[in-house]
């Protein structure tokens, strides 16, 4: 926690010269203002600037020193934000809140955006992937008057604000990078009202008889799965390809779009095909940020799975309509990618009762006679007949497999501990929930009951276990090195064993999505589908219980494809919001 108290040079100067008076940072974002420790600054109330840039818990540190800057004092701090949706996570809306009630002793505050991190004289910017840098300033009345009243926050529609300033400053990076057409409403917001608003229909995940028990299908849908099942296998495999009605997927969201949300738009494709009576194919040329260069021209997935039709020569795409525009019923081939998805579609001819009355095809819309069963039971039996890994990948997901010995009878709980860019959606949970949750799951598997603190918990757990540890099989999947390195040190205290694809990775847990991250070349894309993919499969074939985060559409892919495969859904708890299966 630092800051540094510097002279106000003259009364009319604004924070872009304020920075200029100073020398340019040349090692990146890192470089920050010269600082010295706030506690340091506090007792010097006539200070008239107090800058806090570069701490760790800058809210905290705002807090101190927002007391202490009154009168003519001016007070700075560096506000981090995510480019690509344009919005403030937690920690940054707590400083937006206590600068909003630093204005009540007399100051007005002010956005400013800067490039510290830009070298214009590179011809390749190792920083291009990250946003301007933001910092709010807030002046005393006499300083305030002759500011920019246009970069006066607006603190009743902030994230609005923001975009607007974004594109205005770095009009190349918004073309670029910013992904969201609207102004997002991250669920942290519920907690910053009067700043920003959250969606209204946000509800956290509540355990329920099946979510801590797991059931298995009934027999109804046991056999609805394999009708379904044999449904796609004919539909996919035409008599003739040449004559076959044809939706041609492309992968939507390019710049975006994760494992979880890309599986998720094929499913939807797929059910569109089977109202439509369409064979769906994939063009892997399309392009994708997590698509590998290959030599072989290969795109994303003729890398890692099997071909989803019989058919194998993609027909040619040129004047071809897309799904659901005017005249395209009538057309042998059509095509569904991003745009696709941003059309009010209307269902098929013959399909008009898949969506429940709705007069437009979602991926809500389920054919009638499966209605009953389930949005989460349909789309789990779609995934798995598309999600089918190619012998390369399913030689290291069952290398992986191995390494739970599953032989030894011990349980296996898979954990997906979601950090990184999804805190634009849904605040991360902390790696101590996920660890308590686990102390639940001990109770129950060995019918033991701990009491006390947290420390007390688990040394009455370990001692439970002494003579058979490793008793317990505890699978990893995160993007959160330090997170992970947590669940370690907690697995050990536990006596269980922990197992993570490719230990080796560092997992940096960038505030970017691993799309950008690729694009940017801060991460190897071979290397980070290789470990989702593999976790994904081992963690939906062998975890007994589930640990995840359902905003996560990676998390939803668990459950479903585990649904799939062992006819059941397991045990399970979200850290966030329900998902009904």
């Amino acid at each position: 926690s630092e800051a540094r108290t510097v002279s106000y040079p003259r009364s009319t100067i604004s924070l872009r010269e304020y920075y200029s008076l100073r020398e340019r940072p040349r090692l990146g974002a890192s470089e920050r203002v010269p600082q010295i420790p706030v506690w340091d600054v506090l007792p010097r109330s006539s200070a008239s600037m107090i800058v806090v840039h570069a701490v760790d818990r800058p809210s905290e540190v705002l807090t101190a020193v927002s007391g202490a800057c009154t009168g003519n004092c001016v007070l700075i701090t560096r506000v981090k934000y995510d480019g690509e949706g344009v919005v403030f996570g937690q920690e940054s809306l707590q400083q937006l809140d206590i600068l909003r009630a630093h204005e009540k002793q007399g100051s007005t505050c002010f956005l400013h955006m800067a490039d510290w991190h830009r070298k214009a004289d590179v011809e390749e910017d190792p920083y291009l992937h990250l946003p301007p840098e933001l910092d709010v300033m807030c002046l005393p009345p006499e300083l305030a008057a002759s500011a920019p009243q246009a970069t006066r926050v607006q603190w009743s529609s902030i994230h609005h604000q923001l975009k607007s300033m974004l594109q205005a400053f770095n009009p190349d990076f918004f073309k670029t990078h910013v992904f969201a057409t609207g102004v997002i409403n991250p669920a942290v917001c519920q907690n910053f009202s009067e700043i920003c608003r959250s969606p209204s229909n946000i509800r956290e995940f509540e355990a329920t008889p099946t979510s801590r028990n797991g059931r298995r299908h009934t027999p109804i849908e046991i056999q609805a799965s394999v009708e379904v099942r044999l449904w796609i296998q004919n539909l996919q495999s035409p008599p003739s390809c040449e004559k076959a009605r044809i939706l041609v997927f492309c992968y939507t969201n390019p710049n975006l779009a994760g494992h979880g949300a890309q599986f998720h738009a094929m499913a939807e494709a797929l059910t569109y095909s089977l109202a439509a009576n369409r064979t769906l194919m994939v063009d892997d040329s399309c392009p994708w940020s997590l698509s590998p260069l290959s030599p072989s021209r290969q795109g994303f997935w003729g890398h890692y799975f099997e071909r989803i039709s019989t058919c194998q020569d993609l027909p040619g795409l040129e004047g071809v309509l897309r799904a659901g525009e005017k005249g395209s019923a009538s057309q042998r081939v059509l095509l569904w990618d991003s745009k696709t998805t941003q059309m009010k579609l209307q269902p098929p001819e013959h399909a008009q009762d898949w969506c429940g009355g709705e007069a437009q095809f979602t991926s809500k819309c389920v054919p009638p006679r499966f209605q009953s069963l389930g949005r989460a039971w349909w789309t789990s039996v779609l995934l798995a007949a598309v999600l089918r890994p190619n012998q390369e990948l399913e030689d290291r997901i069952q290398a992986v497999v191995a390494q739970l010995e599953p032989t030894s009878g011990r349980p296996n709980i898979g954990i997906h501990l979601r950090q990184g860019h999804k805190y634009i959606e849904m605040p991360p949970s902390r790696p101590e929930r996920y660890e308590n949750q686990i102390l639940l799951i001990a109770e129950r598997l060995l019918k033991r009951k701990w009491n006390g603190t947290r420390e007390t918990q688990v040394a009455q757990l370990r001692s439970r276990v002494a003579s058979r540890a490793p008793w317990i099989n505890i699978f990893v999947a995160t993007e959160d090195g330090s997170a992970l390195d947590a669940i370690q040190t907690f697995s050990q205290d536990i006596g269980a064993k922990l197992t993570v694809v490719d230990p080796s990775h560092d997992r940096p847990n960038l505030r970017v999505s691993i799309p950008m991250a690729v694009r940017a070349g801060l991460l190897d894309v071979q290397r980070e589908n290789l470990v989702s993919l593999v976790s994904l499969f081992v963690m939906a074939r062998s975890s007994e219980v589930f640990i995840g985060s359902f905003s996560s559409g990676w998390s939803r892919l668990v459950m479903e494809l585990a649904s799939a495969y062992r006819s059941r859904v397991i045990p399970h708890v979200s850290m966030d919001v329900p998902y009904s299966m």
